[in-house]
């Protein structure tokens, strides 16, 4: 019982990124760093990025937010991981994930700086 908000979550999350066209809706908040500084953080897109990999569009969830890509295939990952868990059978993460989540944080923190380049290639990486 303590896995299900861990496995409810994404499936929720998926169906609000199915129906919710970030491009139509205006409930959607959008970003205060971007809206006060006029800079991209890592996470700028990845609402609509979200909504592309829900309808399998994955050419335009990567011109959207690249790094979309592989938090999808993390949190993929952790999910099967933890339903296999709630359903009674025990996976062991690996040790990797505990070893490098540091270089995980380096990885968004080097993305949000480097799509604020506005210089070839780092140019690619801010969300269109």
């Amino acid at each position: 019982m303590q896995a299900l908000p861990i496995v409810a979550a994404p499936v929720i999350l998926f169906i609000v990124a199915w129906f919710a066209d970030p491009k139509m809706s205006g409930w959607l908040p959008q970003c205060p760093l971007h809206e006060f500084t006029g800079l991209y953080c890592p996470g700028c897109g990845l609402t609509r990025a979200a909504h592309q990999l829900a309808h399998g569009h994955v050419r335009a969830a990567l011109a959207v937010n690249p790094l979309a890509l592989v938090l999808a295939v993390i949190a993929s990952y952790v999910f099967v991981c933890e339903l296999v868990n709630a359903l009674g059978t025990q996976i062991q993460y690996p040790r990797f994930i505990y070893r490098w989540h540091w270089a995980f944080w380096a990885l968004i923190a080097a993305f949000g700086v480097a799509r604020n380049i506005h210089s070839y290639p780092f140019y690619l990486l801010a969300p269109h």
